[in-house]
């Protein structure tokens, strides 16, 4: 089994989160492999979640992953990708440890790096090393105290004057390590940081005399435009110590305020950052370095000069129109500011916003890096002003941009009339591009929508499509802004740039800041994004360079042996894009050729680079579309536009319209660039002019060889999301731009000979728990980790050629470790802490026993305590509780007699009470029964006269109206026949006046006497009519009349009525006064009775005086009961004589009249003879019978009073009765019980003793005379019995006079029978 698999924590790949954390539980082995030699084919991990995974780990475009939701994860290490799971660097208790040096981890791969930095990034510290490189992680918030003056101090201190402080001159150039990763001693002291770089850079150029560069990169939104300019802040800080004039603090003043006006006019807003720089620059600060001075002393160099160049400036951006970016920054500057500066350089920017301009549109954001666009307009005027540019010089800067944007707003379409050519659509609008620039505007118009074309002294002009119009107006656009951009470029060098010569003894020393465009790998790259790439293809050539030499310059240094180191570079992608047959020519020839296209350069691409392996062809692609397998993986590209973006051309009679404008800027830098394009011509026949890629190349080339001849270090800046949030990682994006950053690269090629190292110190805390013998401090940590390792890996050294080859090698100050060595001490390392664990374990178990074994002795010692005191409770409770009884006892036998009084006048005045509210009820009822009669008698008399009277009248009043109806009827019908006479005789005379003409027809009619004698019939009926309706109205007054006159007599009698009613109401009034007289009367009793339960307080205090002197007394108890024995003996015998009388005395009651009591009085006698008679001792009330056992015939006395006022009595009496009313006229049923009934005995009558006496029946229903049939008894007489109420007034109806006597006598052998049994049954359970 091999080694590696020894350690259980390792990383497992995710598609999503590129590396998870895991710890292996189980491996699987191939089955037909020999048992000692098997090899691993998969193996189950655990997933395991670190402690700050929520709070560090994006999840924006990905969900979180299910730690403890899915099983073991089965692992096929078969699989190339699986080969070899990386190990975690895990400290003693699991977690996964950082490292400021990532160099420093003990085992240093892609998943190490990425949680080493991820733990960096959410602990705030963004800065890590590996190798001489800076990882700067962009923390996207301000921490405090990471940049202050103080902190850079302290860098300078530590790592430039500190270090050769006690060196002399030439001994300082011998011993200067300037890479300042391995083999110093400030390395663990001192932080990852930007300072350092900057620090290590100074200390190159001023104790080695060798010029320095640093290389900045990443993608955009990592930092890089920041830390550039803090790189050129600290540079200039650096000197600005040592200043020596004005002129070198005005240098340093302009290079510092260089970055607002290069920010201003080259970065703008995308969807990664706010701030992105669209372009690179390359920036050459110059020291003027001196060497020491006579003393030795260092002198320190100041800055003198600077130089930038501006590479790629994406001046497609001038089109942008999405919503999602921003277009330059300078363009939102110009409209956020006041009116008076806007028409101060242009009067078409008053009232303008963003919407005003084609090429801005609509904006949503105005903040910039926390501040508005105004205000950095001012930073950007203020910029201006200190590299010397007068406002004129602004004005005309200013005025050029807003020429820029005045082109998109010129609208251009088809001519109505020809399709093949173009028109200006904006008449407005051109005429303010006119005025601004300064040209006449038939000039713009016509170079815009037509070209001149020479064919040979001829001059031809040929109108534009409405397509190459347009975008022939976008590239005079981009051209102006970027000669505007170069202008600025070149005005920034010659303000800063050197004004003399060195003086003597002095040179020129370059620290070059190069702040270049990361990788770009986009779904589909354009022509900018292949430039960008190729560029970093050559930086990442040189890096790997450096990489090698700083591991070789480390090996050299830890006095290591320098093997073969084999790694791979991109020598074949630089050789497909600027070789002989690579993209650069076949573009170039593509450009220059008559008919050259897109897809013709992609074609030629195909065919002349089909054995490149890294150039990738699929069937898929388009034929515009190719990709290429760079360092840091394949990117497609679309070569839609490539020609045209590499040609670049601006027309000559556009170029020579736009050199006409009255802007110097726009006339001398456009002219300037006429100039270099002839100039750049072709001097002979078939060779192709300059391109923007050979340009480009050039530049490129000459940046390589300038960068060759210094000392190189690099940062690369890393974006941890795309959500731009503090504290949390995005493994998938981090883990590519570690990637495209070379990051990875740099790992894998310091891991080719030695894959794990560790400094002595860590060793000796790590393995040292492998050892046999004890450390000792006095030898140095090296030789004991040489002697330990030695020992424990002998059995893995291997022979080659009678040489023994350790799997180790010892540094000065780190010990490195070939393929499995590492691992195998993990391993050991993991059995020697098992061993440990056991021990510890067996110490803890110890102790946890011993403590459990003294709290369960000290739990068992309070649990007797309890137990005893419990005992002890009990048996003084027990004593107690026969106390209680006795004093019971003693309180029944001095309270009886005063209970029977109380009880029988309770009684005679609850009984006297009752009787009298009956009695007042009943007369009440009666009499209200009376009213009613006499009220509904009463009302019966008056209404039925009335009522028949007034149906008379509606009888009558509808005769009258009906025969109303019939006389409106007949008289309707009268003038119906006197309008049609009127009518006819109108009609007659008009005829008569005519005289009858021929043509008329003749209507035959009657003689005008008949109509005549007709006409007063008529008449003589109209009268009769009218006359009739006379009459009949006159009865209906007479009618009304008399009406009227009983309605009056009958208002008479109502009031008689009503004087009668009040007479009534007052007779009620005075019985309900008397029925409040009675209530008035039973309030007084049961105030009567709340004094007695005073009186019953005072004789509890008095009992509760007679208990403190019977507990005096407790010697005579056992004499008492004793005595108590012996009389429950006797009371045995006399119990069974008195049932026996009992039973004699029933049946002699039975031939007595009245038999009543009987059944109840047997009950308790059958109860008595069954033992069913319970004692209760209990204070509170019970159902049953109650009863004073003071004598024998009180308590019979007291049992038939309480059988009484429990209903036996009156009321079972008028419950017989009713049964035995004739059917014929049966008593009211359901009647509700009388308020004497349902209310409680006062609380002077409830038993108020401790020891009480009740009768169980165990649920035997009750005999009731209510329930007894007719038939069961003889039915007395009906002259003995009531009809109303249904109670007896006669004494006839009360038991006879020998009855009572019987049942009285009953009554007291029954007291002396319970008590002999309750003496009995407290005997009882007195002796259990």
């Amino acid at each position: 089994m091999e080694s590696y698999w020894k350690s259980p924590y390792v990383y497992i790949r995710d598609i999503k989160y590129g590396w998870i954390p895991a710890d292996i539980i189980k491996k699987h082995f191939r089955d037909d492999d020999n048992v000692n030699d098997r090899k691993i084919t998969e193996v189950s991990v655990r997933p395991l979640k670190p402690s700050n995974w929520d709070e560090s780990t994006h999840f924006e475009e990905c969900e979180a992953y299910p730690f403890g939701q899915i099983p073991l994860v089965r692992v096929d290490v078969t699989h190339p990708a699986n080969a070899k799971l990386p190990v975690q660097n895990v400290d003693d208790r699991g977690d996964v440890v950082h490292a400021a040096d990532l160099a420093n981890l003990g085992f240093t791969h892609e998943a190490a790096v990425l949680y080493s930095l991820k733990e960096r990034h959410y602990l705030q510290l963004p800065y890590s090393r590996l190798n001489g490189i800076l990882v700067a992680m962009n923390p996207f918030q301000w921490i405090d105290d990471l940049y202050t003056p103080e902190k850079l101090r302290q860098y300078f201190d530590s790592i430039i004057r500190r270090n050769n402080n006690d060196l002399g001159a030439e001994e300082r150039k011998d011993t200067i390590n300037d890479n300042f990763v391995v083999g110093t001693e400030n390395e663990a002291a001192i932080e990852p940081h930007i300072f350092e770089i900057s620090c290590l850079a100074y200390k190159g150029l001023v104790f080695t005399g060798k010029d320095q560069s640093i290389l900045v990169s990443g993608e955009s939104g990592s930092g890089k435009t920041e830390s550039v300019k803090i790189l050129m802040k600290n540079l200039a800080s650096f000197s600005s110590s040592n200043r020596s004039d004005r002129a070198s603090e005005n240098i340093t003043s302009k290079i510092v305020q260089s970055s607002f006006i290069l920010e201003a006019f080259g970065n703008a807003q995308t969807t990664r950052s706010e701030n992105s720089s669209r372009f690179s620059k390359f920036v050459q600060l110059q020291f003027n370095a001196v060497e020491s001075d006579a003393s030795g002393e260092t002198i320190f160099p100041e800055i003198i000069s600077s130089n930038s160049q501006a590479y790629v400036l994406e001046k497609s951006r001038v089109l942008n129109n999405d919503r999602k970016e921003r277009n330059f920054h300078i363009f939102y500057q110009l409209l956020a500011a006041d009116d008076q500066f806007k028409m101060s350089i242009w009067e078409g920017l008053k009232d303008s916003d963003c919407r005003s301009f084609k090429y801005i549109g609509a904006c949503d954001r105005n903040i910039i890096n926390g501040k508005t666009d105004s205000d950095h307009l001012k930073d950007t005027i203020r910029a201006l002003t200190t590299i010397g540019l007068s406002d004129e010089q602004r004005r005309t800067i200013f005025r050029a941009v807003c020429i820029v944007l005045q082109l998109g707003n010129v609208r251009l379409k088809e001519d109505p009339i020809d399709t093949e050519k173009s028109v200006v659509d904006s008449p407005a609008e051109l005429i303010k591009l006119s005025e601004i620039m300064g040209i006449r505007k038939e000039e713009i118009e016509c170079s815009l929508i037509s070209r001149q074309v020479i064919v040979g002294v001829e001059n031809f002009t040929l109108p534009l499509k409405v397509d190459d119009a347009r975008s022939t107006r976008d590239t005079l656009a981009k051209s102006i802004y970027s000669n505007v951009f170069d202008y600025l470029v070149e005005t920034l060098n010659n303000e800063t740039g050197a004004r003399c010569a060195p003086e003597a003894g002095r040179r020129i020393g370059n620290i070059n800041l190069l702040d270049i465009c990361g990788f770009e790998s986009d779904e589909m790259c354009q022509f900018e994004q292949l430039c960008i790439n190729y560029a970093n293809e050559k930086l990442q050539a040189k890096y790997t360079v450096d990489i090698f030499k700083s591991v070789q310059e480390e090996y050299e240094f830890e006095g290591l042996d320098m093997c073969a180191i084999e790694f791979a570079d991109n020598t074949s992608v630089l050789r497909l894009i600027e070789g002989r047959m690579g993209l650069i020519s076949v573009l170039n020839e593509e450009c220059v050729r008559p008919k050259g296209n897109d897809s013709a350069f992609v074609s030629k691409v195909h065919t002349l680079n089909k054995d490149s392996d890294v150039l990738i062809v699929k069937k898929m692609h388009r034929p515009t579309e190719f990709a290429i397998q760079h360092y840091a993986g394949p990117v497609k590209y679309e070569a839609t536009f490539f020609v045209s973006k590499n040609t670049d051309v601006l027309p000559s009679d556009l170029l020579d319209c736009a050199c006409k404008s009255t802007n110097t800027l726009i006339q001398i830098e456009l002219k300037a660039a006429a100039n270099a394009k002839i100039e750049a011509a072709p001097k002979k026949r078939g060779k192709s002019s300059t391109t923007v890629w050979t340009k480009f190349r050039s530049q490129l080339t000459g940046l390589m060889g300038t960068i060759s001849e210094t000392k190189t270090r690099y940062i690369r800046c890393i974006k941890p999301n795309k959500a731009k949030k503090s504290l949390i990682m995005d493994h998938k994006s981090t883990v590519e731009q570690l990637r495209c950053a070379g990051v990875i690269a740099a790992v894998t090629i310091s891991r080719v000979a030695f894959p794990n190292k560790l400094t002595h110190v860590s060793a000796v805390d790590r393995f040292w728990c492998l050892s046999d013998i004890a450390y000792d401090e006095a030898k140095a940590e090296g030789q004991q980790v040489d002697t330990l390792f030695d020992s424990k890996l002998k059995h893995m050294e291997t022979e080659k050629d009678g040489v023994i080859r350790k799997i180790y090698v010892m540094g000065k100050t780190r010990v490195y470790f070939k393929q499995g060595a590492l691992e195998y001490l993990e391993s050991k390392r993991i059995v020697a802490l098992g061993v440990l664990a056991v021990h510890i374990q067996k110490c803890v178990r110890g102790f946890i026993a011993r403590n459990k074994y003294q709290r369960m002795r000290a739990s068992a010692i309070i649990a007797q305590t309890k137990f005893r005191k419990y005992v002890a409770l009990r048996n003084y409770k027990t004593t107690q509780k026969t106390s209680l009884v006795l004093q019971c006892w003693t309180r029944v036998i001095l309270s009886a007699k005063r209970l029977k009084t109380l009880r029988e006048m309770t009684s005679a005045i609850s009984v006297q009470s009752r009787w009298r509210k009956f009695r007042e009820v009943r007369k009440f009822g009666k009499f209200r029964l009376a009213v009613i009669l006499v009220q509904r008698m009463t009302r019966g008399m008056i209404q039925r006269p009335l009522y028949r009277e007034m149906k008379a009248e509606a009888l009558e009043d509808a005769k009258i109206e009906n025969q109303l109806k019939i006389l409106q009827k007949k008289l309707a019908e009268a003038e119906s026949k006197m309008r049609d006479a009127e009518k006819a005789r109108k009609e007659a005379e008009a005829r008569a006046g005519t005289g009858g003409s021929p043509s008329t027809p003749v209507l035959v009619s009657e003689s005008p006497e008949a109509e005549e004698e007709k006409k007063i019939d008529d008449a003589s009926n109209q009268q009769n009519l009218i006359h009739e309706s006379e009459v009949m109205l006159e009865y209906l007054r007479n009618e009304l009349f008399k009406a009227k006159g009983k309605n009056f007599l009958l208002r008479s009698d109502y009031s008689d009525l009503k004087e009668d009613y009040k007479k009534v109401s007052g007779s009620l009034a005075s019985a309900v006064a008397s029925f409040g007289a009675q209530k008035q009367h039973a309030q007084q009793l049961n105030n009567s009775n709340k004094k007695l339960v005073l009186k019953l307080t005072a004789e509890r205090s008095l009992i509760s005086h007679l208990t403190i002197k019977v507990k005096e007394k407790d010697g005579e108890y056992e004499n008492i009961v004793k005595k108590l024995q012996d009389e429950l003996a006797e009371s045995k015998l006399h119990n069974k004589k008195l049932v026996e009388k009992l039973k004699k005395e029933m049946q002699a009651s039975k031939m007595v009249a009245s038999p009543r009591p009987a059944p109840r009085v047997s009950k308790i006698v059958n109860d008595l003879e069954e033992g069913e008679i319970r004692t209760v001792f209990s204070g509170d009330r019970e159902e049953g019978t109650r009863a004073s056992f003071d004598d024998e015939n009180s308590w019979g006395h007291d049992l038939f009073f309480s059988e009484m006022n429990r209903g036996g009595g009156g009321r079972r009496r008028r419950r017989r009765r009713r049964k035995r009313t004739p059917p014929e006229n049966p008593p009211e049923t359901n009647q509700a019980p009388s308020q004497s009934q349902k209310e409680e005995p006062a609380p002077a009558m409830r038993r108020q003793s401790s020891l009480q006496f009740s009768v169980s029946t165990q649920n035997k229903p009750q005999p009731t005379y209510s329930s007894v049939t007719a038939s069961s008894r003889k039915p007395p007489t009906p002259t003995s019995w009531k009809k109303v109420g249904g109670k007896a007034d006669s004494p006839s109806q009360m038991p006879p006079k020998p009855a009572r006597e019987l049942t009285r006598a009953a009554s007291s052998s029954l007291a002396a029978a319970v008590q002999a049994s309750s003496s009995t049954t407290e005997r009882k359970r007195r002796s259990k």
